[in-house]
């Protein structure tokens, strides 16, 4: 309770103050008498002794209640003032929290997401091409792939009169001794590495060879040989390794080494003795079935064997196939047995778009990487079968007709490393170096306000059809 200082007023009204001096001695003694006083050397009360000072504890009484209540003004001020730094501190936490949480949120928790259509050129092809086996610019060029496979089986048969026939196949001769066409005649002996001899069947004339780049290309050609004797032991298979057949006239001068032959198709037909007899259908149906059998085992090889970036279409290729030799000793059945041989053509893919689509609209892509989608569902045909010579590897004319296209490929984890810790506004200008394999593009960033994320890992980019 506040302290008050007030006048002590009796019931007769009269201050202290206004006792007169007569009796103020006798109010004095009769004080004493009816109380004693515990300072016997106390002063007169108006010798300027201070009032007395009460402590008013009774709020019903009447001067508690004439007591005027005004709070001090100063402590009150000083209470608003520190009510009010309280609450601008305690503002400026909560918006130091809050910036906080957004940073965290900006820089842990924040995803970029980016949707680029790449540029597309469609393709319609409907074309004949020339293609070449040598190298050459502005020439598409084929090369070979040449498997080989024999297969047999059993049909009836019986035992014939005794026969003997010689083995005979082709090879490629080989003229690296001169820039000039050399000729070798008919019945020119070629001598195998086992000493067995056969015979050109007729005169051949074996191009001069050439020079590119400091290396020399041997002039070739393919002509057909037929062993020296009757036999079996004559035959060679496509795919046995044989070393080169030289010319027996050539012996001992610089041509014996630099002429040579190479097996181009498997020698056979020897034999002796007593052949099985078959019935032509029956002869003729197994043959039939034994080549369907090696050229869709070959073709399934192939396929996996095609080196990266070269295309070979399913219809790509010319398959051989040796005469039907007859064996067994069951004197009731035959083992008929055939090699063939797989050429499959094939073709760098990059120059195939090349001449299909045209140098313009590859050049569209500048030195960025592009798919050829379509390409290798072209249907793929050769309209010179008949004239075509694997083994001489002379000009291909092919057709191709269908559509395809060409389209950018984006480098996904190259543009994330670039796009990292950038303003959504930044985006646009590295998209643009991108120009030629990009369409169009788009970006989103959560929150909102934050930059592209600096770890990659939460960037997403989705490549969109057009």
């Amino acid at each position: 309770m506040p302290r008050r200082v007030q006048d002590i007023v009796p019931g007769d009204k009269r201050s202290i103050r206004n006792i007169p001096a007569g009796q103020e001695e006798a109010q004095s003694e009769k004080s004493a008498k009816e109380k004693p006083s515990s300072r016997p050397n106390k002063k007169r009360i108006d010798d300027e002794s201070p009032v007395p000072i009460h402590r008013i504890t009774d709020k019903n009484s009447e001067a508690f209640k004439r007591m005027p209540i005004t709070p001090p003004a100063l402590p009150a001020r000083r209470k608003s003032k520190r009510s009010g730094s309280k609450i601008l501190l305690l503002v400026a936490g909560v918006v130091v929290v809050i910036a906080g949480i957004a940073f965290i949120a900006s820089t842990h928790f924040s995803r970029a997401t980016f949707t680029i259509v790449p540029k597309s050129l469609p393709v319609n092809v409907n074309s004949t091409y020339i293609a070449q086996s040598t190298p050459a610019a502005g020439v598409l060029t084929y090369q070979l792939l040449t498997l080989r496979e024999s297969a047999s089986t059993t049909v009836p048969a019986t035992d014939g009169a005794y026969t003997s026939t010689k083995s005979q196949g082709k090879v490629t001769i080989y003229n690296s001794y001169s820039a000039q066409p050399q000729r070798l005649i008919a019945g020119t002996r070629l001598s195998a590495a086992s000493g067995l001899i056969y015979r050109l069947n007729s005169s051949v004339l074996i191009p001069g060879y050439s020079s590119s780049k400091g290396i020399t290309l041997p002039g070739t050609v393919t002509a057909t040989i037929v062993a020296d004797q009757s036999g079996q032991n004559y035959d060679i298979s496509g795919g046995d390794t044989v070393s080169d057949f030289k010319v027996v006239a050539y012996s001992g001068t610089p041509k014996y080494a630099d002429i040579y032959a190479r097996v181009a198709s498997g020698i056979t037909g020897g034999f002796t003795g007593t052949k099985k007899t078959i019935a032509p259908a029956a002869l003729a149906s197994s043959t039939a079935n034994l080549q369907s059998q090696i050229t869709t085992t070959l073709a399934s090889e192939a396929k996996s064997a095609v080196p990266e970036g070269y295309i070979m279409y399913d219809s790509g290729h010319v398959t051989s196939f040796s005469e039907p030799m007859l064996g067994g000793t069951d004197p009731h059945s035959a083992i008929v047995s055939i090699q063939g041989t797989f050429y499959g053509i094939l073709f760098k893919k990059s120059e195939l778009t090349a001449k299909v689509a045209g140098d313009q609209s590859v050049a569209a892509f500048g030195s960025f990487a592009y798919a050829t989608p379509g390409l290798d569902s072209l249907v793929f045909s050769i309209t010179n079968l008949k004239d075509f010579s694997p083994e001489s590897k002379n000009a291909l004319i092919i057709h191709l007709k269908g559509n395809m296209s060409l389209v950018g490929i984006i480098p996904v984890d190259e543009l994330k490393k670039k796009l990292a810790g950038v303003s959504l506004a930044d985006t646009q200008n590295i998209l643009k170096a991108y120009n030629p394999i990009i369409e169009s593009g788009s970006g989103e960033l959560i929150p909102p306000w934050s930059k592209v994320p600096s770890d990659p890992a939460r960037i997403t980019i989705n490549v969109a059809d057009k």
